[in-house]
């Protein structure tokens, strides 16, 4: 097998982890400010079982809105303690190269 050499760009790295939680923070909002609007409009305008069960079914979509959110906040927050790790064993590395190169 061959070696290869694996480059990571640290600071792109980082970059992307905040734009996940960026996007996770957009879609919380986007789901309890629309998702939220909406159902206060249609309550306001629209009675009976028809109206229960479109609220019901927008609830759902807020739910799975925000759920999926929390997931995309989750995986931005494990892939940053990742790159962190990899960040701080190749620090390590340097100075354990350095150390046995002053000998």
């Amino acid at each position: 097998m061959t070696g290869k050499i694996l480059k990571i760009n640290f600071q792109q790295a980082l970059k992307a982890v905040k734009t996940l939680e960026v996007l996770s923070d957009m879609l919380k909002d986007a789901a309890t400010e629309d998702v939220f609007l909406v159902l206060a409009d249609v309550g306001k305008n629209w009675e009976g079982e028809a109206s229960e069960a479109f609220c019901k079914k927008l609830r759902l979509l807020y739910d799975q809105i925000y759920q999926e959110a929390v997931a995309v906040n989750a995986a931005a927050m494990e892939i940053g303690n990742q790159v962190q790790k990899i960040y701080e064993a190749e620090q390590k590395a340097i100075i354990t190269v350095r150390e046995k190169k002053s000998y």
